[in-house]
């Protein structure tokens, strides 16, 4: 497991770190952004049908947006059926947990929602980069950010007033939501990856010394 660092992350490289790789790879990325807010453009059209298409396909799909947002190429199943149950299972685990918390979080106010992204943010490059379980992941994942609450929180807090206002400009329009928050979630996923980059690489430092 990677060791946190005491030394704060940079939220403004963060971004432009994002952009130079969105910019490179978001012919591949994009569609990947697009798959992964279906089920949410969905659950706006028809709430029934859309909480089916969340519960089942929103964490498999995000996966596959955050393996293709590490690696810059398209998702191989190498390992076939075993490597398709794996994703749909850690998917299915992480959107259980991680949909009601969070949906009761932004129930009460911002903050708390904010929070809830901060924690688990790295939960998906755990799963798809360090091939963990759902579960070890999201305990990872607090761990390895938790010396980098407070700029986790503010990238947190950027990422989801951005979908906010998507959606507010969206809303009657579904397709539109997901067509422009797949680009949008591609270039955030960017900025997540170099997060997540940025800490092993800080964090391997202070091992060193």
């Amino acid at each position: 497991m990677s060791t946190p660092s005491t030394k704060q992350i940079n939220i403004v490289s963060l971004f432009e770190e994002g952009f130079v790789a969105f910019k490179q790879s978001w012919k591949k990325s994009v569609p990947f952004g697009i798959l992964a807010l279906l089920p949410l453009a969905i659950l706006m059209w028809s709430p029934l049908i859309g909480s089916v298409a969340v519960l089942l396909f929103q964490g498999p799909l995000l996966l596959l947006a955050i393996e293709v947002s590490h690696t810059d190429k398209l998702p191989q199943f190498k390992e076939k059926v075993s490597s398709l149950f794996s994703l749909f299972e850690n998917g299915f685990i992480l959107t259980v947990i991680l949909v009601p918390l969070f949906s009761i979080s932004l129930l009460l106010v911002v903050i708390p929602a904010v929070i809830v992204i901060s924690l688990f943010l790295f939960s998906g490059s755990l799963i798809m980069v360090d091939k963990r379980f759902a579960i070890d992941a999201l305990m990872e994942s607090v761990k390895l950010g938790e010396k980098h609450r407070l700029a986790l929180v503010f990238l947190s807090f950027i990422m989801l007033s951005s979908f906010a206002i998507l959606f507010v400009f969206t809303e009657s329009i579904p397709i539109f939501f997901a067509i422009g928050g797949g680009f949008l979630l591609s270039y955030e996923l960017a900025v997540v990856v170099a997060a997540y980059n940025r800490l092993l690489i800080v964090g391997t430092s202070d091992e060193d010394k």
